[in-house]
């Protein structure tokens, strides 16, 4: 929030954590929108989209918040749901679950092994 009142937005976007969060909510968001109006729990676009964004967002923070009853919403959109819960914030939130930080360590030092195991002989940075 400093860099964006700060006017240094440009800083902001270069943290992998930042644009790995970011991208998260919006895809998850819009994928829960989409199955949810697609399975004709709501009627709207607009409505599905609302409620798909809200119990994302809520659910990433572990807010506890709900507008929606979530028992009736199709199951690809609850899996979603508990994937965001299990995620969780970033670090140094007081949000619940793992963070994303800690998912992005554990994938890149997993890539990092793969590629070792791939070129045992290669030097990569």
């Amino acid at each position: 929030m400093f860099l964006l009142v700060a006017k240094r937005s440009g800083a902001l976007f270069k943290s992998p954590v930042t644009r790995y969060y970011i991208l998260t909510c919006l895809v998850v968001g819009l994928l829960i929108s989409l199955d949810l109006w697609k399975t004709g729990t709501y009627e709207s676009l607009g409505e599905a989209v609302r409620y798909g964004f809200f119990q994302t967002f809520c659910s990433i923070s572990t807010t506890g918040f709900a507008t929606a009853d979530t028992s009736v919403w199709p199951a690809f959109s609850i899996l979603l749901l508990v994937f965001v819960i299990f995620q969780g914030g970033c670090s140094g939130s007081t949000t619940g679950g793992i963070k994303s930080d800690r998912l992005l360590i554990a994938f890149y030092s997993i890539r990092a092994q793969i590629t070792k195991k791939l070129h045992p002989r290669s030097v990569v940075p």
